[in-house]
């Protein structure tokens, strides 16, 4: 069994969550934002998308939201493009965010976003 199987597999349930759509973390800017110091804030700036319910951020952001924190290992697979959440269920194959089309030879990314 390959490691994206074993991961699949880990975590099938009875009655999965019902999310797809990301929530993605909001920094509440201003005051409440942890660099009003006069930094940049890569929330507040909107150069980092990070999902609040499955913890997943750019390049470990599954297609669609599987409702419920991700492990390392599916962390790792989504990385690579190994795994991917989509349509309700797990998938050995690569997100269809961009970030996992990286490892994809040229031409893959643009087909299997379509």
């Amino acid at each position: 069994m390959s490691q994206a199987e074993t991961a699949m597999a880990e975590t099938e349930e009875a009655d999965p969550p019902t999310i797809r759509q990301h929530t993605y973390h909001r920094c509440p800017g201003g005051d409440g934002c942890p660099n009003n110091d006069g930094r940049s804030c890569v929330y507040c700036d909107g150069g980092l998308a990070s999902c609040t319910v499955c913890g997943g951020a750019e390049g470990t952001l599954p297609s669609e939201c599987p409702g419920k924190l991700l492990d390392e290992k599916q962390e790792k697979l989504i990385y690579a493009g190994k795994l991917d959440f989509r349509d309700g269920r797990w998938r050995e194959e690569p997100s269809m965010g961009v970030s996992s089309h990286y490892n994809l030879p040229p031409g893959e990314a643009q087909a299997n976003s379509q």
